[in-house]
């Protein structure tokens, strides 16, 4: 039965709209300090999807997950509009930078990983697919900003 409306508090959505985002990045940023703890333990663990050049991307991995930690944690305490975008940039550069690495370097072996060998051709092109998401997705922030709609989401 619904309330009578004198008894309904109006709920403003840009209130309602910062409580959501305050949950996403709070999500984002602890799924990025289990993302750490994993990349970092994939060799001890003898993962057989990875093999031994990992080591030569670990580095920039925690780099970037680090950064992303970073990032989504101050976004909870201020998330205005020019600081979103930059970081959400320097976030976005991060990233085409880290897939590049990956796949130059491909410190992935999918043979031994349940009989998935055929993912070693398909990842690569995986890797790019996600370059181009990333730069388009610079291209549709940059347009949002500049015609002044909500870059959030």
């Amino acid at each position: 039965m619904d309330q009578p409306t004198e008894l309904k508090k109006p709920i403003s959505k840009k209130a309602k709209t910062r409580s959501g985002r305050i949950w996403g990045y709070a999500v984002t940023a602890a799924i990025h300090i289990l993302l750490i703890y994993i990349a970092n333990n994939l060799i001890g663990w003898h993962a057989q999807l990875i093999n031994q050049s990992w080591n030569e991307v670990l580095g920039i991995l925690n780099f970037s997950f680090a950064l992303n930690i970073i990032v989504y944690g101050s976004f909870i305490i201020y998330d205005k509009r020019l600081y979103y975008y930059i970081a959400r940039m320097i976030l976005d550069v991060v990233g085409v930078i880290v897939s590049y690495r990956l796949f130059v370097v491909f410190p992935f072996d999918f043979h031994g990983f349940f009989e998935l060998g055929w993912l070693n051709d398909v990842f690569p092109i995986l890797l790019w697919v996600g370059i181009v998401g990333l730069v388009i997705g610079m291209i549709a922030r940059t347009v949002s900003l500049m015609s002044g709609k909500n870059i959030h989401y």
